[in-house]
């Protein structure tokens, strides 16, 4: 196998940091997108689930409403820092990687729930439903 020259890989690396400048960009438009998006819709939110009756669902909805964005608003700010220590490092990724376990079980969860009323909260169904949620969360 051929070793690449000084010069192939200084612009190797070149193109890798302007490659992780775009996905930055690209990340901090999308949490934008979001946020404006979240302020669109929030008069309708106020009026479908924080007038409406407490229900599991919309504690549900609400946490991966609001604990999402928070999060990737989080993350975003955090890719344009410049990271000191790999201990510093570790621990966000360790953090990114627990948030997004988070946010995803609690999406199966609501996903799981709709399903379940959609055919009439049949207990069968549930037997089946939550050890395959189970065995998610532990796979994840």
């Amino acid at each position: 196998m051929a070793t690449a020259s000084p010069a192939e890989l200084q612009a190797e690396l070149l193109q890798l940091i302007a490659d992780a400048h775009t996905t930055n960009y690209l990340a901090a438009g999308a949490v934008t997108l979001a946020i404006v998006e979240f302020i669109g819709n929030f008069q309708d939110e106020v009026n479908l689930v924080w007038k409406s009756p407490r229900r599991i669902s919309n504690a549900i909805y609400l946490w991966i409403r609001y604990f999402s964005l928070i999060t990737v608003s989080i993350y975003t700010i955090f890719t344009f820092r410049v990271i000191k220590s790999d201990h510093t490092c570790r621990s966000f990724l360790l953090a990114e990687a627990v948030t997004a376990s988070l946010i995803g079980t609690s999406a199966d969860v609501i996903l799981v729930l709709r399903v379940w009323i959609l055919y009439g909260k049949s207990r069968r169904l549930l037997y089946i439903f939550v050890p395959v949620l189970i065995m998610e969360i532990i796979v994840e």
